[in-house]
């Protein structure tokens, strides 16, 4: 039908093609649902190669669609899909998460690792997604990707200092000086200093500064400004925080 088919009946349609499938196709299907989308590189960390015959299987099913190389599953297929991945054990369901994350993480591919940390509720990542996203999703602007992993967090009840930053760009950005700044000093100041590079650590402190001087808070922000420049010893990093 043009305008798509009832939830129900999809759904019951969903059911009796899936109880009609091997067990190990079945298993397949469920992998499938863990990435947003099954690039070549997914194909390797789920089966150890880029060639296997049951993704064509899925595709002649009509389960995967072909996308300029990689593989599609249609929304409502996955919505029916996940639940079954869920009822797995636990375990299992977090190793194939922590595989997929780390392969999405290695290409830079936020959106996707969130999308995955979301949707299978892999909180223990966050952090480290953060950590390692957060440069570039500030310099980029993209203000309500963070607004949105800091929701995330907020639901679950995480809190680190990372996530104390992200929220003071947050603050920065709408102009709440007087909490950007607080969060900022916070979070550089419970942050062990292994936990940050040291960009990171000057980029903390700076935004720490700017926030403090925007607040009127002159000598914090210039004890902020100092701290900055003494992390970044080369001058290959006082570039960074000092631009």
């Amino acid at each position: 039908p043009r305008q798509g088919l009832p939830p129900a009946l999809y759904e019951y349609l969903a059911e009796e093609l899936y109880q009609r499938l091997d067990a190990q196709f079945q298993m397949t299907l469920c992998k499938l649902c863990v990435a947003p989308l099954v690039t070549p590189g997914i194909q390797r960390v789920l089966f150890g190669h880029c060639d296997d015959p049951q993704i064509e299987g899925a595709v002649r099913l009509g389960v995967l669609h072909e996308h300029n190389g990689s593989y599609e599953i249609h929304p409502l297929l996955r919505s029916f899909l996940e639940p079954k991945l869920l009822s797995l054990d636990v375990g299992q369901v977090e190793e194939l998460a922590t595989a997929v994350i780390d392969h999405l993480f290695s290409v830079s591919s936020w959106d996707a690792a969130y999308d995955v940390i979301e949707r299978l509720e892999i909180t223990s990542r966050l952090d480290e997604l953060v950590t390692m996203a957060i440069e570039d999703i500030v310099e980029t602007g993209r203000i309500s990707t963070l607004a949105q992993w800091l929701n995330f967090a907020s639901r679950h009840h995480l809190t680190s200092p990372i996530l104390d930053y992200a929220e003071a760009e947050l603050a920065f950005r709408q102009g709440r000086y007087g909490t950007a700044s607080a969060l900022a000093s916070n979070a550089a100041r419970t942050a062990h200093e292994s936990e940050y590079e040291p960009s990171l650590r000057a980029r903390v402190l700076l935004r720490a500064g700017q926030s403090a001087l925007l607040d009127s808070h002159e000598r914090d922000a210039l004890d902020h400004f100092r701290a900055a420049r003494a992390i970044a010893s080369t001058r290959a990093r006082r570039r960074t925080p000092l631009t």
